[in-house]
């Protein structure tokens, strides 16, 4: 199945957006000495977000950062503008690679800078002073607004649909079916994981966590959402329980909570939808392909199927604005998620896959490459997006 993919003309002000770059060591960029107005690189350590010397200033208008992760766990970037509001972030920076984020600061004020470990531990920051006329509003392009409306009605619809199998796991567990419980789980996950990285910050701001891991946890933390489902029904003795269906209601709870949250959310644009598709597939690469995913059930390429689905959904949505110009890019990115959904095929078995502890070194590395090959289509699509 071939789908059109790709993304617009920015609509108007706050975030202009990132170009996602997976680069790793070499490719991280140098710290010039006199950086380009607006340009910054950003030193994300375990104590410190540290901005390259002499650029704490800028003047109004589009601000480029450079993220590199030099501590030794994923970490967030976010810039706040001086009403603190937040303008445009990066989630799940790996450790030694860096991302690219391009925002607009519209307004002059103070910008804080924050770099987050993912394990919750303290964050830190840093400011830069923009100054200057505050940029005029611009009239939202009606495109790029359909754009937007459709990718936030493809989000909801794919959380409406995680929720709906996860009132039949809740079924599957009163049944005590642990074979239909399993697989009620993995279609409850599939929706979700094909829209994950649109729903990071309305999780973080409710308070949500549906996909921690157990290794992700700080001592006394309380668990809940889909791994600890996923480790209540693969682990050795694995049984049904009482509390494995309260985590389940847990789990539809939150579910139903995000996408009432999306329907009602009016701050994405498309610059969030390229980024989500690019997320999607740096997922992949940073641990699905490491066995780092699902480690109980070991089915990480169901969830590499539904992360590309999401991702080719999510691109789709910004044709009609990249389509006018860049055709051959289309073609380009046509092929990239072909080529990787060939591959992915060779591990079918009936309606799902093989466990991912069966796919050999060379097996993951020839998955790996043509990771890297779509990376850098949808790198070329967020360059377009950030014009």
């Amino acid at each position: 199945m071939h789908r059109r993919v790709i993304r617009p003309t920015t609509v108007l002000l706050t975030t202009v957006l990132w170009s996602a770059a997976g680069c790793s060591g070499d490719d991280a960029p140098e710290q010039a000495a006199s950086p380009p107005p607006g340009v910054f690189t950003v030193a994300a350590g375990p104590d410190n977000c540290r901005i390259n010397a002499d650029a704490a200033q800028a003047t109004t208008g589009e601000l480029t950062f450079t993220v590199r992760n030099d501590g030794r766990e994923s970490t967030d970037f976010t810039v706040t503008g001086p009403d603190g509001t937040p303008v445009g972030e990066v989630t799940g920076i790996d450790p030694e690679r860096s991302r690219k984020l391009i925002v607009v600061a519209a307004v002059p004020g103070d910008y804080v800078l924050d770099c987050a470990p993912d394990s919750g531990s303290r964050a830190t920051s840093t400011t830069i002073t923009v100054t200057g006329d505050a940029l005029p509003q611009e009239d939202t392009d009606p495109v790029a607004a359909e754009s937007v409306a459709r990718y936030r009605d493809y989000v909801a619809g794919q959380l409406d649909r995680s929720a709906e199998a996860a009132d039949e796991l809740r079924e599957a567990i009163r049944d005590r079916d642990l074979e239909r419980a399993r697989g009620r789980f993995l279609a409850a996950r599939a929706p979700y994981m094909r829209v994950a990285p649109a729903m990071s910050a309305t999780a973080e701001r409710l308070g949500i966590s549906v996909d921690a891991r157990r290794t992700d946890l700080e001592p006394g933390d309380p668990w809940g959402g889909m791994h600890e489902l996923e480790e209540d029904l693969w682990r050795p003795g694995a049984g049904l329980s009482d509390g494995v269906s309260a985590t389940a209601a847990g789990f539809r709870d939150d579910i139903a909570a995000l996408a009432e949250a999306i329907r009602a959310d009016s701050r994405m644009t498309t610059v969030d939808i390229a980024d989500h598709a690019q997320d999607l597939i740096d997922r992949l690469s940073d641990a699905g392909l490491h066995g780092e995913m699902d480690v109980h059930s070991h089915t990480e390429l169901a969830d590499f199927q539904a992360s590309l689905d999401g991702s080719q959904a999510a691109i789709e949505t910004l044709v009609p604005l990249i389509e006018p110009e860049s055709p051959a890019l289309l073609d380009q990115l046509d092929a990239s998620y072909s080529a990787l959904q060939e591959q992915l095929d060779l591990f079918r078995d009936g309606d799902g896959f093989i466990p991912f502890d069966r796919v050999g070194v060379r097996q993951r590395r020839d998955l790996s490459d043509g990771l890297d090959e779509l990376t850098a289509r949808i790198g070329s699509v967020q360059e377009v997006v950030a014009r």
